[in-house]
């Protein structure tokens, strides 16, 4: 149930707060009073775009706020408009997105708009209408029409492969593909050599080096020098013995020495390779080097084209036999699609009288009772079509809606179509925008008998010129302009029989405020 309204700084309005109620709520007004930018308060607080230029106020933000009973909790939904033109939905303080909000509120509340009669001036409503009246049923069959048309779609772009692959030369993709298979690609294996060769390239620099280093110790070298070294000490020594400890340090050293000689070698030895396997890792990183460099890939794109190309050279060999074979398939996709098509084409038209049962009780009472619908079910042009190959279109004795009704019966129609698809959407706040329009006399009291039954249920709020359908409300809002702006109040009893004299004869006196006065009574009297 929606029980609160918060609206500021939007077009007309500066502040207004309205606390609703259940049952038959009725808003009447003058014309231009700002009924309509009430409604459309509520819609952008539910999601509608809004402009900035709709600030009533330039440099001050605009606030749309809904607040929602429901039987869990309390809901606060609202939205702010700042004067860049940005703005910020929140459900219970926390910031949504716009789908959230719409979600929330396509389960929460029904708005119906006079616009809406137009809507029934598309087939392609008319069908929706018919296809959400029916779901269970007909939603299966749907889906496998929808599954349908993906496999064959998916067919028919595999035979435009085929196409494409037939003009294609045969001989120039046989060569690429042995020129690849010929490298033998292991991609794990050659992505290995790659890694080796550009360690083969840095251990010739470090070889060159650690060759210098290892001459340095061989003959004339360091060692060398210091043996000749160590031997004249030891000659000196045997005469002085003030040197020995020179000696030893140059001993010392030798070992040293000696010991960094051995290391050396050792590494030099272990930063060499054999040769015929250098030859091979670079023989193989210039074949790999030139094929990356021919096809733009790097080795598991290689090998990837190869797999391609094979592909490609069996489809071409074997195209006429898989296009056959494919054409069959198709074949039998399409008698099953329009198998499916033509179950559709039954249910919607049986689902349409069952419509009909349900929504006869509702046609006489808005007087539409000669009206009989029919089925009217066409074969599309479209080869294929995602709700099946036959239009769906309501009609009057086998003549379009649309020249059959007038615009007054249009909207009676649509009226009587919203009372029974409130009950299957299972929402309990609904707000009719003047759906009574065009109507009056006993039409228009059986219109305000239907909502207020309808209120029994579900919370009803109705915009209205009506005055049957302000007689039977259980709440009465009157919105006025004045020059503080547009504003909005509930009318007590007195109020309310004033405002609906004035609706009856544009003149307030005893006789038409008796006269409201009993068609209140009368309108309470059939509960």
């Amino acid at each position: 149930m929606l029980i609160e309204v918060n609206i500021s700084n939007y077009i007309l309005i500066d502040d207004i707060r309205l606390n609703l109620k259940n049952g038959l709520s009725s808003i009447t007004g003058e014309t231009g009073a700002g009924k309509s930018i009430f409604l459309e308060a509520i819609r952008i607080a539910l999601g509608s775009k809004v402009s900035k230029f709709e600030l009533k106020d330039k440099e001050k933000k605009a606030v749309f706020e809904v607040v929602f009973d429901l039987e869990d909790d309390i809901y606060v939904v609202s939205r702010e408009l700042f004067p860049s033109g940005k703005t910020i939905s929140r459900i219970n303080s926390t910031v949504v997105k716009q789908e959230d909000v719409m979600k929330f509120a396509l389960e929460n509340i029904s708005i119906h708009a006079q616009k809406d009669d137009n809507l029934l001036l598309y087939p392609s409503y008319q069908l929706k209408l018919i296809d959400t009246f029916s779901k269970d049923k007909i939603s299966p069959v749907l889906d496998d029409v929808s599954l349908l048309i993906e496999k064959i779609e998916h067919i028919d772009s595999r035979i435009d492969e085929l196409s494409k692959l037939k003009t294609e030369d045969l001989d120039e993709i046989k060569f690429k593909y042995e020129e690849l298979n010929s490298l033998n690609i292991i991609v794990e294996e050659d992505e290995a050599i790659e890694k080796k060769f550009n360690l083969i390239s840095k251990s010739k620099y470090m070889s060159d080096n650690v060759r210098d280093i290892v001459l340095q110790f061989e003959e004339d070298g360091i060692l060398s020098k210091l043996y000749n070294v160590e031997r004249s000490l030891g000659r000196i020594i045997e005469h002085d013995d003030e040197l020995i400890d020179i000696e030893n340090r140059i001993k010392q050293s030798v070992y040293e020495l000696e010991d960094i000689s051995e290391y050396v070698n050792r590494y030099l030895a272990n930063l060499e390779i054999d040769k015929e396997e250098i030859n091979y890792i670079e023989q193989r990183f210039e074949e790999l080097f030139y094929a990356k460099k021919k096809y733009q890939t790097d080795i598991g794109g290689l090998f990837s084209l190869k797999e391609e190309y094979f592909n490609k050279i069996h489809s071409l060999e074997n195209l006429d036999c898989e296009r056959s074979e494919l054409e069959k398939r198709k074949d039998l996709l399409l008698k099953e699609y329009n198998s499916k098509s033509e179950i559709l084409r039954r249910m919607r038209k049986e689902e349409l009288k069952k419509l009909e049962r349900e929504i006869r009780p509702v046609l006489d009472m808005v007087g539409l009772e000669n009206i009989n619908l029919t089925a009217i079910s066409n074969r599309r042009k479209q080869t294929l079509h995602k709700k099946g190959a036959y239009t769906f279109e309501i009609g009057v004795k086998g003549k379009s809606i649309r020249t059959t009704l007038s615009g007054g019966e249009m909207s009676r129609f649509m009226l009587a179509l919203k009372m029974i698809f409130i009950d299957i959407e299972k929402i309990n706040t609904v707000i009719f925008d003047e759906v009574d329009s065009g109507i009056s006399g006993i039409t228009a009291d059986k219109v305000a008998s239907l909502l207020k039954k309808l209120s029994a249920e579900k919370q009803v709020i109705s915009i209205t010129h009506l005055p049957q359908l302000v007689s039977y409300s259980d709440n009465h809002f009157f919105i006025e302009k004045n020059k503080e702006g547009t504003t909005i109040r509930e009318l007590e009893y007195e109020e309310h029989i004033q405002n609906l004299a004035l609706m009856m004869t544009s003149n307030v006196n005893d006789s038409s405020l008796l006269a409201a006065k009993k068609m209140i009574e009368r309108s309470r009297g059939k509960k």
